[in-house]
């Protein structure tokens, strides 16, 4: 079942985000489904769907992955963990080749019209 990943990152700036990003490269390549990252209230925020809990589990699990936030300095993180309970792609994705524009970092549209959050 697919899985939201919220990471409220307290004090974490633009440009750590940038260099963390520099180092993992393309998030669609180990199996995420969207990656959207921004700016929050004293920090930065990352929202991220998987289609599974343990792919991401797998990803986040990674040397690579903790490598990566220690050298921007970003500090462990709990992620918020919402089970998407319905998912489906908008009209305008439909007949798009999905790996190509997984490739190219292209936008992922979906809807999330339910949720329940796992804590």
């Amino acid at each position: 079942m697919p899985i939201a990943f919220i990471l409220d990152t307290p004090g974490m700036t633009q440009e750590q985000y940038e260099i963390a990003h520099r180092q993992l490269g393309n998030p669609f390549e180990p199996g995420a489904l969207v990656h959207i990252a921004g700016p929050m209230e004293r920090g930065w925020r990352i929202v991220e769907v998987w289609p599974s809990q343990e792919a991401a589990d797998h990803f986040f699990g990674s040397r690579r992955v903790q490598q990566a936030f220690q050298t921007a300095g970003i500090p462990p993180v709990q992620p918020i963990i919402s089970v998407l309970h319905f998912w489906r792609p908008l009209a305008s994705a439909i007949g798009r080749n999905k790996m190509a524009a997984r490739r190219q970092y292209s936008m992922y549209e979906y809807s999330v019209c339910e949720y329940s959050t796992k804590v």
